[in-house]
């Protein structure tokens, strides 16, 4: 969209037969008003666009508006949305759905892929596969990579470049934090319950009845998840207080809370010596 309604051109060579073919009585060197839309495809006026999805305004020659528009029968949007919207559509052809980031379609399609490549769900699942693995990993290591001492070591080195575990000095610090956080998301369970929709914050099942289910047994019984987790709060320095406020509060079913963050939920004590 275009701010300006009205504006004023001058009437030369370049644009004299559009006005003329447009309905307008003009000669060289008049002065007119015109709509902004009635403006010469060709014309170097600079109007402010106003991006149709988030309204910020940016300025630029009326020639590459009517160009990017489709001769204004599209609306305009600014580099940023263009981006943004084209991957929101790019995902609900790919995978049905805006926002991959919030939904199970992708792991559902690999899931789909590996029944029908190898006709299991996880391809780890395979025998052919492991069986690959094992004589693999017995011929260079002499037992599974995973149970060696050059793997722990590896995997001790990683951790503490990527920090990704809760190291002995820290573990103290650690446990007061978390209960902190655990403080503030009791004070906020209630508001964030009488809220809710009912619907479980990752896939969207509607999980509002799972509550009749056992608590301690059933996966699909609903429970409150941080978004953030308290791990990564931790680590990143983030208050308690935010970690633990309802911006970062969220209900879904206990399997999907534990798988979302399994190996940050019981974090591991690293010795550093």
């Amino acid at each position: 969209m275009i701010l300006e309604e009205i504006i004023e051109v001058k009437i030369i060579n370049h644009n004299l037969e559009h006005y003329k073919k447009n309905g307008y009585d003009v000669k060289y060197g008049d002065i007119i008003q015109v709509k902004s839309k009635e403006l010469s495809p060709g014309s170097h006026y600079k109007v402010n666009c106003v991006c149709d999805n988030c309204g910020k305004i940016k300025k630029m020659n009326y020639e590459y508006y009517y160009q990017i528009t489709n001769s204004i029968k599209n609306k305009y949007y600014c580099s940023k949305c263009v981006k943004e919207l084209k991957t929101k559509y790019t995902n609900i052809e790919k995978y049905g759905c805006s926002n991959v980031s919030s939904s199970f379609s992708i792991k559902e399609k690999r899931k789909k892929t590996n029944v029908d490549k190898w006709g299991v769900e996880n391809v780890f699942q395979n025998q052919e596969v492991k069986n690959k693995i094992k004589k693999t990993d017995y011929e260079k290591y002499g037992d599974y990579f995973t149970k060696t001492e050059e793997y722990r070591k590896k995997s001790e080195i990683t951790r503490k470049l990527k920090n990704s575990k809760i190291f002995e000095n820290e573990i103290i610090n650690f446990k007061r934090y978390k209960k902190l956080v655990m403080s503030y998301t009791r004070s906020n369970k209630k508001e964030l319950f009488k809220n809710w929709n009912g619907f479980d914050y990752y896939d969207k099942d509607y999980i509002k009845e799972n509550f009749i289910l056992n608590p301690s047994k059933d996966s699909k019984y609903p429970t409150i998840d941080h978004k953030i987790s308290i791990f990564k709060g931790f680590k990143d320095n983030i208050s308690p207080e935010i970690i633990g406020g309802l911006d970062n509060l969220c209900i879904t079913k206990r399997n999907n809370n534990s798988s979302k963050h399994k190996h940050l939920k019981t974090p591991k004590i690293i010795n550093e010596n």
